[in-house]
């Protein structure tokens, strides 16, 4: 008999209950912090680990839950919100997100009663606070013959949408006295709600003596005391009105002709208000376009109001907004105009309420549960209201193509659209269908298109040209899965297409299945050697795999099929680039801009190749791309501010508000320039913007006169400021070269009294931070951070009386709690509660080793010791090339470079060795 050789694996030993609850612990914190920071998919694989370790973990379904919820996958999101309240149905905050949910989908039966948990002791971020007075909250007592006041609640928008019920108090449920606390700028415009008997402002209620009132309740509260569902709302319009003297008050003012108001940004106020604003007034000028005898009039208030009232000179306007007292102007003006297009403020409610007709356009992304999904028009305000929405996130072009075709059509009066695409499908050909379909396509109408693809699919179900299209056209709007359904349909149909391959290699790429995708990009290249499409895309597959020369390979076969194929040009410059072959891809470079010079992605690429070799000048100018609004991926997003962007002007006796983008790390090299703007500059203040984690930390720099973070919404105590500019556009508008970056260090400090924090904790001897792994924020993270600290072995090695300490916070951290036995370590990182933490402990460190990550930046800036680990590939513009030292923290930053793609073992050894050295000085 045959000897079984086969060694037994050693199992795992099994985890501890407390350590199980302690991986859950750590996994939900990083889950929350991957949510703050919109990192949605590495957020869920957190929670999920959460739920495998304790399926019972009440506040990780919570977190989840809201996850899902934020993706629009609604039933998943239930599923998890019914959990958590199962477990605990005290679970304020799962019970009102959950009550977000049924709104949106229209289940108000359950909607309204959950929604009462937004002002919940359990809450952990109330919506609204509940009253500090000696009178009953209302909870659906008998009040026929009773007095009530009713309180207002969150923004305008919310109390003139529910304002609606207050007749219905005395109609239906016999109130005898409606008492109304209103926000101030509101309370003219509801004095002339009949039903009202008093009616007073929120700073009348603080002074006023509150006695004989029976009950109070909140405005947002009358849907649930109604019993309101979405076949009973009260829709009867208007129930509105401005006064005659009001209208008469701005009738001169207004043009004649066809006039059309605008509100295209919201109050920054808003939490989700980057999502729900337009960048710029600028991104509605097809509307212009349409017809001589449309004016445009702006209603602009606060935000957007200097925009409007000097707006481009191709988008002519007539501002009203800074002559706005309040909400009754508003009226006037509003009851006097044909149409109004907005964003999601409350103007769209008030011209709702006013039965003015109203287009709203919405983001696909955070959508405010009271415009439901997919919806048209509005229950709220039906026949006056028309929704259009993004079907991408911050794709707003397409929404305002629609908008266009919506106004020329109103304004030329057409056939109704509906009887037209009728018309077309009893007669139309699957040839005409498509040529039709293809003509949206052209207009920009990706949406149509789609729509029109799926009608004709009805009548011609196999049809493979409108399988592809209408595949296409799904992938364009992110809607996976429906592309992968007709794509899949169309190949059952003929097998044998390429085309057919290419498009599922690159929809299950998408999809993260990469040996699927890789399958049928072989696939459709076995069938056409020459589809240079599908060599350029088997590039990308490849280059994400980390298989750069295959990859190369393909680029260069799709160019040698298609010399003037600008993505194949593009994206292998960026692989030239990352592997450090400079002039070849700034060849590339060029030629994909000679075929296409307005390509701002080709642009911004360039940029970083200018900078990493060394050409500030040019490299400066063109990081500038990294916003434009042609850029399909954009790096950061212009903030929601109603100040000029700085562009160069003179800055004498001004002040100036400076913004925070990307990482940490970025800050905290750049605001280096800050001091310089007074002293160079002659800016008289300076107003921060700055994540949370790094305000303390920059609190301590004399030069900032006004320090508040993202979060924060605050008067910033000094005159309006003239300008804002983005941190990182600091070096271009001080023209730095190699040989003017502002070095001297340090640059930051922390205070004694913060250090005396952490001394105790800080062994005695020589001491190490370390950070080997980043957080993973960016696609090049994988090969910037260390697989495990095992990797760091040998550094132990050198000497018995050097100390190790963990500065690890999030990625890392885990691993970092239970080091190798051999590896005994000093675990700081998830004591941690800011920059100002970290900053305090390696203020006391003898050296720092870390990879690529915002603690090099720290310690430079610091001026303590630091080594740098870099990865061979894809290394960041800032370390340069070959250098074995940085520039921007010059004396104490050393940079370890690997020889070869992925082998960290060389850079570890050289380590060590430059180690050994140190201590033995």
């Amino acid at each position: 008999m045959a000897k079984n050789n086969k060694k037994k694996k050693k199992s795992a030993t099994p985890l501890s209950e407390e350590q199980r609850a302690k991986n859950a612990e750590i996994y939900n914190r990083k889950g929350v912090f991957f949510i703050e920071q919109k990192r949605y998919d590495e957020a869920q694989q957190c929670f999920e680990k959460v739920l495998a370790l304790n399926p019972n973990h009440t506040h990780a379904h919570s977190n989840i839950g809201q996850l899902f919820q934020e993706k629009q996958c609604f039933d998943k999101a239930q599923q998890h919100f019914e959990k958590t309240l199962s477990l605990d149905p005290g679970h304020a905050d799962a019970r009102w997100n959950l009550s977000l949910l049924q709104l949106i989908l229209g289940d108000f039966s359950q909607g309204w009663k959950n929604y009462e948990a937004r002002y919940h002791k359990n809450k952990k971020n109330w919506r609204v606070a509940p009253l500090n007075i000696s009178i009953p909250h209302y909870q659906g007592e008998n009040i026929r013959g009773k007095s009530l006041l009713i309180c207002f609640e969150q923004g305008f928008g919310d109390a003139i949408q529910c304002v609606r019920f207050l007749p219905l108090l005395k109609t239906q449920k016999g109130v005898r006295d409606i008492i109304l606390v209103c926000q101030a700028p509101l309370k003219k415009l509801f004095s002339s709600i009949t039903c009202i008997d008093h009616l007073l402002d929120e700073n009348e209620f603080r002074k006023a003596e509150i006695h004989g009132i029976d009950y109070w309740m909140f405005i947002m509260s009358l849907p649930l005391c109604f019993n309101v569902t979405s076949a009973t709302l009260p829709n009867q319009l208007p129930y509105l009105s401005p006064s005659q003297a009001a209208q008469n008050k701005w009738k001169d003012r207004l043009p004649q002709g066809f006039k059309v108001g605008l509100v295209w940004k919201g109050s920054t106020i808003h939490a989700s208000d980057k999502q729900r604003s337009l960048a710029s007034i600028k991104l509605l000028k097809p509307l212009w376009k349409i017809a001589e005898n449309i004016n445009f009039i702006s209603l602009q208030k606060d935000a957007g109001e200097e925009e409007a009232q000097n707006p481009p000179a191709d988008q002519p306007l007539i501002h009203l907004g800074s002559d706005i007292q309040d909400f009754s102007d508003t009226a006037a003006i509003v009851s006097q105009l044909d149409l109004v297009i907005c964003v999601d403020t409350a103007v769209a409610h008030l011209a709702g309420s006013l039965n003015i007709p109203c287009w709203v356009l919405l983001p696909n992304y955070h959508t405010d549960w009271r415009w439901m999904t997919d919806k048209e028009d509005s229950a709220w305000y039906p026949k006056v209201m028309k929704l259009f929405r993004q079907t991408a996130n911050s794709n707003w072009d397409e929404v305002i193509n629609k908008v266009s075709e919506s106004l020329t059509e109103l304004i030329n009066n057409p056939t109704p659209p509906s009887q037209a695409i009728k018309h077309t499908a009893e007669t139309t050909t699957p040839n005409e269908f498509n040529t039709h379909i293809i003509q949206l396509y052209k207009q920009g109408d990706i949406r149509g298109a789609l729509q029109l693809s799926k009608q004709a699919l009805k009548l011609f179900p196999d049809n493979v040209n409108l399988l592809e299209n209408a595949g296409g056209f799904a992938g364009m709007l992110n809607e996976v899965e429906l592309a992968k359904k007709y794509t899949l349909k169309s190949l059952a149909i003929n097998p044998n297409n390429a085309n057919t391959h290419n498009n599922l290699g690159l929809l299950y790429k998408e999809q993260k299945y990469l040996d699927k995708a890789q399958q049928h990009l072989e696939k459709a290249l076995l069938l056409n050697p020459n589809h240079s499409e599908a060599h350029n895309n088997m590039g990308l597959l490849l280059q994400n795999q980390q298989y750069f020369d295959k990859a190369q390979q393909h680029f260069e076969k799709a160019l040698k099929i298609e010399p003037n194929h600008i993505n194949a040009h593009s994206e292998l410059a960026n692989l030239l680039t990352a592997k450090k072959q400079f002039s070849a891809a700034h060849a590339h470079y060029k030629i994909a801009l000679e075929l296409n010079p307005n390509d701002v992605d080709i642009k911004w690429n360039m940029s970083l190749l200018q900078l990493i070799t060394g050409d500030f000048k040019q490299g400066w100018k063109n990081y500038e791309y990294r916003y434009h609004e042609g850029k399909k991926n954009k790096v950061i997003m212009k903030p929601n501010i109603s100040l000029p962007q700085y562009q160069g002007e003179d800055l004498r006796g001004k002040n100036i508000l400076i913004y925070f983008e990307q990482d940490s790390g970025d800050e905290i090299q750049f605001i280096r320039y800050l001091p310089l703007l007074k002293t160079q500059k002659g800016v008289r203040g300076i107003v921060l913007v700055c994540k949370p984690w790094l305000k303390k930390l920059f609190s301590s720099m004399d030069c900032i006169d006004y320090i508040f973070d993202e979060n924060e919404v605050r008067e910033t105590g000094v005159q309006k400021p003239s300008y804002w500019v983005f941190m990182m556009s600091l070096p271009l508008h001080f023209n730095t070269t190699l040989k003017t970056i502002p070095n001297q260090l340090p640059y930051l400090s922390s205070p004694k009294t913060e250090q005396e924090k952490w001394r105790d904790k800080l062994p005695q001897g020589f001491n190490i931070g370390l950070v080997w792994k980043n957080e993973p924020m960016r696609g090049s993270d994988a090969s910037r951070s260390l697989p495990s600290i095992k990797i760091l072995k040998p550094l132990w090695q050198v000497a018995e009386n050097v100390n190790f300490i963990s500065l690890q916070k999030g990625a890392g951290e885990e691993e970092a709690q239970n080091p190798p036995t051999d590896q005994p370590l000093t675990h700081l990182g998830n004591e941690v509660q800011d920059f100002a933490d970290s900053a305090a402990i390696i203020s006391q460190l003898d050296l720092v080793i870390c990879v690529d990550t915002a603690i090099a930046h720290l310690a430079g800036s610091l001026n303590i010791p630091c080594w740098i680990l870099l990865s061979d590939y894809n290394s960041d513009w800032r370390w340069m090339t070959d250098k074995e030292n940085s520039i921007w923290y010059p004396e104490v930053t050393r940079l370890f470079r690997q020889a070869t793609n992925g082998d960290w073992d060389e850079v570890v050894a050289k380590i060590s060795v430059a180690l050994t050295q140190k201590i033995s000085e």
